[in-house]
C-alpha cells in the first residue's frame, strides 16, 4: 500500500471517528430534550480505489415504536382525566364546601331548619319571614350556580374550537413535512423525524392515536376508534363554535356543533365514538353531559 493510500485510510478513520464523536455529543446534550431520539452512525468499508478505509454509510435513529405508542395512549388518557378534573373541581368550588358560609349545602340546611321552626309555630310571622328569606337565598344561590355552570359550558365550547384548530394545524404540518422526508438524509432526516414525533405527541394529547409506518418515512395516524386522521394527506376536522350556550342546548338536540372529519359527522363518546378519549373527548363530555345532567357518557353526533 502506498503512503498516500495509508494516509487516505487514516483520514477516513479520523473522519468517521469525528462524526461518531459529534453524534455522541449530540446524544448527551439532548438526553433530556423532549422528543429527541438517540442516534448512532453506521459504518461501512470503503471499496473505491482499492485502498480500503471506512465511510459513514448512514445514521440510525433508535425509537421503540411499541413503547412510544403505549405512552401516547397514556398521554391521551391523562389529557382526558386532567380536562375533566379541571372542570369538575371548579363545579365543586361553585357549589362550595359543605358547611362553609354561603355554600349551597349550608343554605339548604338553613332553609330546612327555618321550615321546621316555622312549622312548629305557624302563627309566628317572624318565623315565616325567616323561612321565606332562607328560600330566597337558596334560589339566588341556584341562579348564580346556573350562570356559572353555563359559563363553564361556554368555556368548554371555546376550548373545543381552539383544540380543533390546533389539531388541523398539526395534521397539515405533517402533510407539508412528508415530501421533504422522502429526500432527507443524515442529521436533517433525524431532526425532522424528532419534530414529527413531537407533533404526533401533541396530537395524542388531544385525540388518542396509533401510528402505522409507510414507505419512504411515510406514516398513517388513526384513532383506536377507527377514524383516519392522516395517511399521506391530512383529514380536516370540522367544528363550529357557538356564540351563546343556553341550559337546554346540547349536541344531541342539534343545537350545538359536534365534530366532523372531512364533512362526515363523528362521535366522541365511549364506547362507540371514533374520536373518544383525549382532552377533546373530555371537553365534549363536560359541555354536553356532565355540566348538563351531572352524568357521564354523552352521545355526540
Amino acid at each position: 500500500m502506498s503512503i498516500s493510500g495509508a494516509l487516505s485510510n487514516a483520514l477516513s478513520g479520523l473522519t468517521a471517528a469525528s462524526r461518531g464523536a459529534q453524534v455522541v455529543a449530540s446524544n448527551v446534550a439532548n438526553a433530556s430534550t423532549e422528543g429527541y431520539a438517540p442516534r448512532e452512525i453506521e459504518l461501512a468499508s470503503r471499496a473505491q480505489g482499492g485502498n480500503g478505509g471506512v465511510i459513514v454509510a448512514g445514521m440510525t435513529r433508535h425509537v421503540d415504536q411499541a413503547l412510544l405508542s403505549d405512552r401516547r395512549l397514556a398521554d391521551a388518557a391523562f389529557g382526558n382525566s386532567d380536562a375533566r378534573a379541571g372542570f369538575l373541581s371548579r363545579v365543586s368550588d361553585i357549589a362550595g364546601m359543605p358547611g362553609a358560609p354561603g355554600a349551597l349545602g349550608t343554605l339548604v340546611a338553613e332553609f330546612d331548619a327555618a321550615l321546621i321552626s316555622a312549622a312548629s309555630q305557624p302563627n309566628s310571622t317572624t318565623r315565616l319571614d325567616i323561612a321565606v328569606g332562607r328560600a330566597g337565598e337558596v334560589v339566588a344561590r341556584l341562579n348564580t350556580m346556573s350562570r356559572a355552570v353555563q359559563d363553564l359550558r361556554q368555556e368548554a365550547d371555546g376550548k373545543i374550537a381552539a383544540q380543533v384548530t390546533r389539531l388541523n394545524e398539526l395534521l397539515n404540518g405533517l402533510q407539508e413535512m412528508s415530501p421533504r422526508l422522502v429526500t432527507a438524509t443524515g442529521h436533517e432526516e433525524a431532526a425532522m423525524l424528532d419534530h414529527r414525533d413531537r407533533m404526533i405527541d401533541e396530537i395524542s394529547q388531544i385525540v388518542p392515536v396509533r401510528m402505522a409506518v409507510r414507505a419512504n418515512n411515510g406514516i398513517a395516524l388513526y384513532t383506536p376508534g377507527g377514524a383516519i386522521l392522516f395517511d399521506g394527506r391530512a383529514s380536516e376536522i370540522g367544528f363550529t363554535r357557538s356564540p351563546t350556550i343556553m341550559p337546554h342546548m346540547t349536541a344531541d338536540a342539534g343545537l350545538l356543533s359536534g365534530l366532523m372529519i372531512n364533512d362526515v359527522p363523528v362521535r366522541t363518546d365511549p364506547p362507540g365514538g371514533s374520536l373518544r378519549g383525549g382532552s377533546l373527548g373530555a371537553l365534549f363530555e363536560m359541555r354536553d353531559e356532565a355540566l348538563v345532567t351531572g352524568r357521564r357518557g354523552a352521545v355526540h353526533r
